[in-house]
């Protein structure tokens, strides 16, 4: 940070000043993360921070500047969830950061697999643990129907189905802006491991923003429950680009993503019994989410 406040200054990197706190902490997620980094990256990186007074090119140079010669720097860890299927909030546990769920499998960029985070630069990743109190046949059988399994997600829908190929939104309301990403993607299931891979990207025209992503799942018997209840071993992997860029950083994202993974354990098996799922097609408002989380933390620090 020392270096990024130097830099800041000798290339004339702030005017008013306004943006400079959010510029600097961006910036020091940038280099440490990405390492040396190309100009274009950079602006791609900035794209959620919005300045007024310099036009970004002496943000953009401080930042290269200081970025040469550097190396990302790994994470310390990745997170686990595991969610009871009732629960309303996840409970997160540290795993080293070359953990993987056990029995996902682990392929090659060649073979088609997830990259790992530091070949994959700008990308975030989040592996996850989801208890389902319902057998592994019957997970199984209903994950299989995307467009249906969609609904138990807040805010996402699978509008069409065609093979492997298939398209779809997800809704996102954040405060008085309305973000709606439309794109396509493909789905490929192995019926012996019971296992799936999807892959999509699309954008949202009224903010410019755009966003990839991947997410690979097995199902197998829960722990601790043998064939009675099932755990679904999750990676999700995604960047976004454009002015919700700011949400590929932070560890609050992460106890959003954990809140959805509860909610949408918690629908998924009420749908597979038969219940109604709440959730059901409607827009996700992001601030209802984080007044939740921030909630739940506050339980937790409690102790409660």
């Amino acid at each position: 940070m020392a270096a990024l406040r130097d830099a800041f200054s000798r290339h004339h990197a702030l005017q008013c000043g306004y943006c400079t706190p959010g510029m600097l902490v961006t910036a020091r997620d940038i280099v440490l993360r990405l390492g040396e980094v190309l100009p274009g990256t950079i602006r791609e990186e900035l794209s959620g921070n919005l300045c007024r007074c310099t036009g970004y090119v002496g943000l953009v140079e401080a930042i290269e500047e200081v970025s040469k010669g550097r190396t990302p720097q790994p994470a310390t860890t990745i997170l686990a969830v595991k969610v009871a299927a009732d629960a309303r909030v996840a409970r997160p546990v540290s795993l080293p950061v070359h953990a993987s769920p056990a029995g996902l499998p682990q392929r090659s960029a060649a073979q088609g697999g997830i990259v790992q985070p530091e070949q994959r630069k700008g990308w975030s990743r989040i592996e996850q643990h989801l208890e389902i109190g319902v057998p592994p046949d019957q997970v199984w059988q209903k994950l299989k129907d995307i467009r249906d399994v969609s609904k138990c997600l807040p805010g996402a829908e699978i509008t069409e189905v065609d093979g492997s190929a298939i398209s779809g939104r997800m809704n996102v309301a954040l405060g008085p802006m309305k973000v709606a990403f439309s794109g396509d993607g493909s789905v490929l299931f192995d019926e012996t491991a019971r296992s799936g891979r999807m892959t999509g990207r699309g954008g949202d025209s009224g903010s410019g923003s755009s966003a990839e992503g991947e997410v690979e799942w097995r199902v197998a018997p829960a722990e601790n429950n043998g064939d009675a209840a099932s755990q679904i071993l999750v990676v999700l992997s995604w960047r976004l680009s454009g002015r919700l860029a700011q949400f590929n950083r932070g560890g609050l994202v992460q106890d959003v993503i954990q809140r959805l993974a509860a909610m949408f354990a918690a629908n998924l098996e009420t749908s597979i019994k038969g219940g109604p799922v709440t959730a059901e097609i409607k827009s996700l408002g992001v601030f209802d989410l984080l007044c939740a989380v921030i909630s739940a933390r506050w339980r937790r620090w409690r102790g409660k």
